[in-house]
């Protein structure tokens, strides 16, 4: 998450955006106990900046506003807090990172495909031949 936030231009959007954010906290809807039930932890953040001027063109069908992140994990306000704006960044880097085009030869992803097929099935004799020689000992 760190080198992007290198780019500036991502770094300084991320600023003007966390002005935007409403952060509010309300009951977890998971068991718990008494703490669940009494206290008011569970994290969420729902944020109406507009990002659809920014992002580039390929990753506009990714965009849906408003962003909303809940996070309920914790036991604590300011643990929850921490990670519901974390994982919050998390989705603004992910809208402005452009995907690599999948590799459209059907020959090529075959061949990688038997490639894990043949690692995979090579693991599988390995442990078997392991687990054969854990047979009885005879004196």
């Amino acid at each position: 998450m760190e080198k992007f936030l290198e780019n500036k231009r991502l770094w300084k959007i991320l600023q003007d955006a966390e002005s935007s954010l409403s952060i509010s906290f309300v009951r977890s809807t998971w068991s718990g106990g008494q703490n669940v039930n009494k206290r008011s932890t569970a994290c969420q953040i729902i944020d109406t900046f507009d990002y659809k001027p920014l992002l580039p063109k390929k990753n506009l069908s990714k965009y849906k506003s408003p962003i909303v992140v809940k996070y309920s994990r914790e036991r604590s306000q300011e643990q929850n807090r921490k990670r519901a704006i974390q994982i919050w960044k998390e989705k603004i880097i992910i809208l402005f990172t452009i995907d690599k085009p999948r590799n459209k030869n059907p020959k090529v992803a075959a061949r990688i495909k038997r490639k894990l097929d043949r690692k995979r099935l090579d693991n599988k004799k390995n442990r078997s031949n392991i687990k054969k020689d854990r047979g009885k000992i005879n004196y």
